[in-house]
């Protein structure tokens, strides 16, 4: 289990790290062209760790939101994700359960 975990926490530290790299060349690049359309364009293409590593960096939290916190966040929404599958597969197993919804 640790073995996987280890495995799981590098995969995240990779895309964080690809999400980071990505942030720095669109602020290049931003500076260097100006327009509406272009910070348009950058917000149509924010995914979850985009919106997480623009938390950390506004600061405006009471605490340091760091990277192995940003991980945590993106492993709690996927356990919540799948639990919330499991309940639909439960609930639909059960046709009396899933009528009273």
């Amino acid at each position: 289990m640790t073995r996987i975990r280890n495995k799981l926490g590098k995969i995240l530290e990779s895309i964080i790290s690809d999400h980071m790299i990505k942030r720095s060349k669109d602020l290049i690049a931003s500076r260097t062209t100006t327009g509406i359309d272009k910070a348009e364009e950058q917000e149509e293409e924010e995914d979850f760790v985009d919106v997480l590593l623009k938390l950390q960096e506004s600061n405006k939290l009471e605490f340091n939101f760091t990277t192995d916190q940003i991980k945590a966040v993106i492993m709690g929404v996927r356990d919540i994700s799948y639990y919330h599958r499991m309940d639909n597969v439960r609930v639909d197993e059960k046709p009396r359960v899933k009528k009273k919804l």
